[in-house]
């Protein structure tokens, strides 16, 4: 300990060693993926295999609260998640990324709702996992979040009646088990070798979010059947046409 005198007066500083507390979370069992947003924390929990088994938002608005009233909410916020990832034993999964970047994102959606979410709140939210997680022995993990709201609303929204950061929630617990992020073909597609970015297009009529994702190339019936030809082919005749 030392002590130190400033304009307030004497104050002592002391040192103490952390305890080591026994993590009580087991990634086997599933991950709770949490995304962050402006006015609330959306959540997605998964069993072992990445499936979605529960989803559900914790409110937290920030916007226009004093700075002890915007702590106050984030605690409590931050604490109802870790107390629920206690109880059912598993880690938790927050974004990394940086405050810029996060606004960035938000911004794409409505630069107001852009706006709701202050470097104060974003960056206490984010501490408050990680030290509320360490006393309670949670662990939280924090991953890459590129196009997790492109990926949730491609392949989870629908599928499992998400909302998009719901979804995106579900990306992240998803990247953190390992799980596969590729789009299933499109119906009666018979591409031997069809992947994400092969050179076939999905058909008119499919979403705007698959062909933005998957950057799929050739024309499919109204079935949705992929017709397209072998890449080979599709590049020749995308030449001989340009003439």
């Amino acid at each position: 300990y030392r002590f130190k005198r400033d304009g307030r007066g004497w104050r002592v500083f002391a040192t103490t060693e952390m305890m080591d507390i026994p993590v009580v979370t087991d990634r086997s069992l599933g991950v709770i993926g949490v995304d962050l947003n402006a006015d609330h924390l959306a959540i997605a929990e998964t069993d072992a295999s990445g499936n979605c088994i529960n989803a559900f938002s914790v409110p937290l608005v920030t916007y226009g609260k004093s700075t002890h009233r915007a702590e106050a909410i984030i605690g409590d916020a931050v604490a109802s998640v870790v107390r629920y990832a206690r109880k059912v034993g598993k880690p938790i999964v927050i974004e990394q990324l940086d405050f810029r970047q996060k606004k960035a994102s938000l911004e794409g959606e409505s630069r107001r709702y852009s706006r709701m979410l202050s470097y104060f709140s974003y960056g206490r939210i984010k501490a408050y996992f990680l030290s509320r997680g360490y006393r309670q022995g949670v662990a939280v993990h924090q991953v890459n979040p590129a196009f997790s709201s492109v990926v949730g609303r491609v392949k989870f929204m629908e599928r499992y009646g998400l909302s998009v950061h719901q979804a995106a929630a579900l990306v992240l617990a998803r990247r953190l088990l390992g799980c596969s992020e590729r789009h299933p073909p499109p119906v009666g597609c018979t591409h031997e070798q069809w992947r994400p970015r092969c050179l076939h297009r999905t058909c008119k009529e499919a979403s705007e979010a698959r062909v933005d994702v998957l950057g799929c190339g050739v024309e499919a019936a109204e079935t949705g059947a992929c017709s397209a030809a072998p890449a080979g082919k599709a590049e020749t005749r995308t030449q001989s046409g340009s003439g």
